[in-house]
């Protein structure tokens, strides 16, 4: 059990000592060279779909299917890099990747960010919340 916690959605149960500081935006991303929308679809492994970029891969990708699966989001980083397929990623990953383009103007989702921890902190966790929380709305706001 951690002191402090950053997590994508609200705490289950109580939310006392748990506050959003922020939206993590996620776009289409596909290799720099390639046209995103020649490209086959690659998402989160299907354990993973209940997750908003699986249900939203999975709804446009239809008839055509998902041509790769992976565990992890630096995984699909690395398909759409090699200009394998486009993939969903979330803004602070896709925009600073050196290979990667978004396709499209806006997010194709959002997905609210928590800060969980307990609201009887010492003082020295509580100050290490506060800085987390800074450096998450500084970071979200691109």
């Amino acid at each position: 059990e951690a002191d402090l916690a950053l997590r994508p959605g609200p705490p289950r149960g109580s939310r006392r000592g748990a506050r959003q500081v922020g939206c993590v935006r996620h776009a289409v991303y596909a290799a720099i060279d390639r046209d995103p929308a020649t490209l086959p679809w690659a998402a989160l492994d299907s354990s993973l779909a209940p997750l908003p970029e699986v249900r939203y891969v999975e709804a446009q990708a239809k008839g055509g299917g998902i041509q790769f699966r992976a565990s992890k989001l630096q995984t699909l980083a690395v398909i759409a890099a090699a200009g394998a397929a486009r993939v969903v990623l979330p803004h602070l990953m896709g925009g600073r990747h050196p290979r990667l383009q978004r396709f499209g103007d806006l997010s194709v989702l959002k997905r609210p960010l928590w800060l969980i921890g307990s609201q009887e902190q010492p003082a020295h966790i509580a100050t290490v919340a506060r800085r987390i929380e800074q450096i998450a709305r500084q970071a979200l706001k691109g």
